[in-house]
Order: C-alpha cells, then sequence, then structure tokens
C-alpha cells in the first residue's frame, strides 16, 4: 500500500480538478486553489477488492464529523477505479498546467475584482471559517420580515451560481458578498438571513429563491413595537 507525503502544486490540482473549469467557475478554483497549493497532503494508494467504496465510507464519516466544509475537507477519495487512475496521474503530472481563470470577466464580475474578494475570504478562514458552528452570513438591514436561505442538502446548483444569484437578489455586486452568503446558505446553522422591508417583498423574494432552487422561510421576527409578525 504505497504512501507518501506532499505539497500539492498548482498544476497538480488542476489535474485532480480537472472537472471544474476556472474561467465557467472561478470562485470555487479560486477557493481551492488556496486552500489546497502548497498544503501538505498525504497520499495513499489502496489496492484490493472494493476498495474505492470502502474508502468512500471511510471518507463520508470522516466528514461528517470532522470537517463537512469546502475549507476543511481533511480526506478525499475518488469515486471509481477509472477517476482514481486519473487523480493518481495527476499527482505525477510535471505538466505545469495552471488553474486559474483567463476570462478577464465573469458574470459581469472583472478577474481582478473576484481575486480581490477571495484573497479577503481567505484572510477570514482562520477566524470565521473554523469556527464551529461557522458563521459566514453577511449582516442584513434588520427589516422586519426576515427570510432564511439555505441550500437543500441535495444541492445540484453550482456554487458560483448560488454566490452570484444571492448577490443579485442583495442588489450589490460585491463577489466578497456573495462568496460569504453562498457559503452561509450552505454551511451556518441559521442560514443566509435576508431582510425585505414589507410582507409582499418577501413573499415575492422567498418566490424567487424557491424558483432558483434554494429553499426560503420567513421567519417570525418583531416589528418596531414589539409584536410578532
Amino acid at each position: 500500500m504505497p504512501r507518501y507525503r506532499t505539497e500539492l502544486t498548482e498544476h497538480q490540482l488542476a489535474g485532480l480538478c480537472a472537472q471544474i473549469d476556472p474561467d465557467g467557475r472561478p470562485l470555487t478554483a479560486g477557493m481551492l486553489r488556496r486552500c489546497l497549493t502548497g498544503r501538505p497532503v498525504e497520499v495513499l494508494e489502496a489496492v484490493g477488492e472494493q476498495a474505492c467504496s470502502r474508502l468512500l465510507a471511510v471518507k463520508t464519516a470522516l466528514r461528517a464529523k470532522y470537517g463537512n466544509v469546502i475549507y476543511g475537507n481533511l480526506v478525499h477519495c475518488p469515486d471509481t477505479p477509472e477517476e482514481a487512475a486519473a487523480q493518481l496521474e495527476a499527482l505525477a503530472d510535471r505538466t505545469g498546467r495552471v488553474f486559474r481563470p483567463v476570462r478577464r470577466h465573469w458574470q459581469g464580475w472583472p478577474l481582478p475584482v473576484i481575486e480581490d474578494a477571495l484573497d479577503r475570504w481567505w484572510a477570514e478562514v482562520p477566524a470565521a471559517g473554523h469556527r464551529t458552528p461557522t458563521h459566514w452570513a453577511p449582516s442584513h438591514s434588520g427589516y422586519a420580515f426576515v427570510l432564511r436561505i439555505a441550500v437543500p442538502r441535495r444541492w445540484v446548483i453550482e456554487f458560483d451560481r448560488i454566490a452570484r444569484f444571492l448577490a443579485d437578489i442583495a442588489d450589490t455586486d460585491d463577489p466578497g458578498y456573495g462568496l460569504r452568503a453562498a457559503l452561509a446558505a450552505l454551511y451556518d446553522e441559521q442560514g443566509l438571513p435576508m431582510s425585505a422591508r414589507t410582507a409582499d417583498q418577501a413573499h415575492r423574494l422567498a418566490l424567487r429563491v424557491r424558483e432558483f432552487g434554494l429553499t426560503a422561510e420567513l421567519l417570525p421576527t418583531k416589528t418596531p413595537q414589539g409584536e410578532r409578525t
């Protein structure tokens, strides 16, 4: 059972995450690049009957107990023997591929603005990202009507699309807001709180959120007179 320690390079990460196109998913690629590039990892190659399925069971158990968020990815293993072979090849890759966008804009956000938002987020990770429970939600304005927005347990929408959508409905062009809002909707116990001025606005916002594929729950709050709504 070969086993060795290494530090991931960007081109190894590009091979390991070949399914992620940095031009189409710059937030995801940027987060992974900051979390994993230059970090020490232990590589173990397991050989045997049902090796992948057994390792997947171990990965699921470890993530459930110790780290189920992107910056707490304690363990990874491929889903199939074919994927395992491709990832072992990627770890041996010396081609110098990069794992970063080439296009200058994504969804209206300039690449330098995205990279700056990612740098600011990464600086917060030691304090905010390691907290249990996590708390990534940006502050909301505190109107009388508050929605709790969350990502369904079995989610298929790309993280970057969620971030762009949440920034849009908050009427902000800051990718840093979208990044933190998406993390809150995914991982914070209370999800992402978002305020609305009126009940009608809250219901229309909830409808838009649900049509996108997220969950939206109107939370009971207090009016300025102290009465619950």
